[in-house]
């Protein structure tokens, strides 16, 4: 190999050995660069993370207010509820009617009514029990004179027996034919005098301490 081709061989090397340093240069340069711009990032995500999390604690007591009036998050007022379960069937209703009954109906799966509270207008409390064809089998009610009375009906909805305590303090039971026809009053009044009434005979009989 002549001199010039060795001095050609070292130019060659020398170019190769530039090339190199300067690809490294660039990696470097570019390493930085994505170093830099990932700083970046998070730092501008962590400030538009605080600023969204400071409008939400500046607003939030107002996010649900009504004719620009502060809202009470202790109270929910709505004119009615409907409570579903997890696959979207209701199961409660509670309401008001125009007449200003309230009421709230528990239903079962399949959207039958079950269970009933209710006041009523002028303020009388009652509750029902029903099966599931929709009859009504049992009942208790505070009525408008302050009587109270505990009703029981068969299968066909007509009322059977009856336990109260009137206003008096008069306590009675009622026993009545499929027709719903009382057919046995048995009771105490206020004194606490026992007394079979059986409307048939149109007779009462009261009873006294038996003696032998």
């Amino acid at each position: 190999m002549t001199g010039e081709d060795r001095a050609a061989a070292d130019r060659d090397r020398m170019k190769e050995l530039e090339e190199e340093r300067v690809r490294q240069r660039l990696v470097a340069v570019e390493r930085q660069s994505e170093k830099q711009s990932s700083t970046q990032r998070l730092l501008g995500i962590g400030l538009l993370i605080a600023l969204v999390l400071s409008a939400v604690a500046a607003f939030t007591p107002h996010l649900l207010a009504v004719g620009g009036d502060d809202v009470d998050l202790g109270n929910v007022s709505a004119e009615s509820f409907i409570l579903t379960d997890q696959d979207g069937v209701v199961r409660g209703r509670w309401t008001v009617d125009d007449g200003g009954n309230s009421r709230i109906a528990v239903l079962d799966r399949q959207g039958r009514t079950r269970l009933s509270l209710s006041v009523l207008s002028g303020g009388s409390p009652g509750m029902s029990f029903s099966n599931a064809n929709g009859t009504s089998r049992a009942g208790l009610a505070l009525l408008p004179d302050e009587s109270v009375q505990l009703v029981f009906a068969d299968g066909s909805g007509q009322p059977r027996t009856l336990v109260g305590l009137s206003r008096a303090d008069e306590g009675y039971l009622m026993f009545a034919d499929p027709a719903g026809e009382p057919q046995i009053n048995i009771g105490l009044d206020g004194s606490g005098a026992p007394a079979i009434v059986l409307p048939e005979e149109g007779t009462a009989e009261e009873t006294g301490e038996g003696g032998s």
